[in-house]
């Protein structure tokens, strides 16, 4: 019997039960994995973004797309490089890509509370539902520290911000001991929490699968068959 969920955010995206999401995201990526082919890719990436564009994920994608352009255009040089047929080389690049968008697709929509509700009602242990939760939030974290550390250095530093000694010391050393800070704070409220010892969960709001998210899933599969077919 499918129930509608009260509390459910008022975005399409973020109305789709996260379970849902991380399964077609999964499907995508395992789509790029699966193709040698780059118009297909190409194509089928130009209709991903536009579908989170129109989302309203613009600021998302703007954010996380330098980077993977970034990488990349690496990974598309260094194919060259190394002697790899140019479809070889663009194929990569895009597959790189198609990951960060891909993760947008869930990790930018789902709330922890209701990934966590989902999983719960899965039974699933508790165990893997708080890994993949920190998975999904700890790199977010960890970019947002990062801007941090390079404002703080930028301003401390002045015009001898592109000395490489100068840069290990103020953003690398800073970054690390930032990352097993955090590390810490994780294990430590965990514990505090009597995480090991808990007695079965109960969730407070039922996180059902919806006729709108199986109309997700059935188009998401629908348009990649189509690109696959056509092109």
């Amino acid at each position: 019997m499918l129930l509608q969920v009260q509390g459910r955010p008022d975005g399409f995206l973020e109305g789709i039960h996260p379970l849902m999401k991380l399964l077609v995201s999964t499907i995508l990526f395992l789509f790029s994995l699966s193709t040698t082919r780059v118009i297909p890719l190409g194509i089928f990436l130009f209709f991903l973004l536009a579908f989170l564009l129109l989302c309203g994920l613009g600021k998302a994608v703007l954010r996380v797309l330098p980077w993977a352009l970034l990488i990349g255009s690496g990974v598309l040089a260094a194919t060259y490089l190394l002697g790899g047929r140019p479809e070889l080389a663009w194929g990569s690049a895009l597959r790189i890509v198609f990951l960060f968008v891909t993760f947008l697709l869930f990790g930018a929509t789902t709330r922890p509370i209701t990934l966590m509700r989902s999983l719960n009602q899965l039974k699933i242990p508790p165990e893997l539902g708080i890994g993949l939760l920190i998975v999904t939030r700890f790199l977010p974290v960890l970019y947002r520290e990062m801007e941090k550390i390079i404002l703080s250095f930028n301003l401390r530093a002045g015009h001898r911000r592109k000395s490489w000694s100068l840069m290990y010391r103020g953003l690398l050393i800073p970054f690390i001991f930032r990352l097993f800070t955090l590390s810490d704070s994780i294990t430590l409220a965990l514990q505090m929490r009597a995480f090991e010892s808990r007695p079965p969960l109960s969730s407070y709001q039922k996180v059902s699968v919806t006729l709108l998210d199986w109309v997700f899933l059935g188009g998401s599969l629908a348009v990649a068959g189509v690109i696959v077919w056509r092109f």
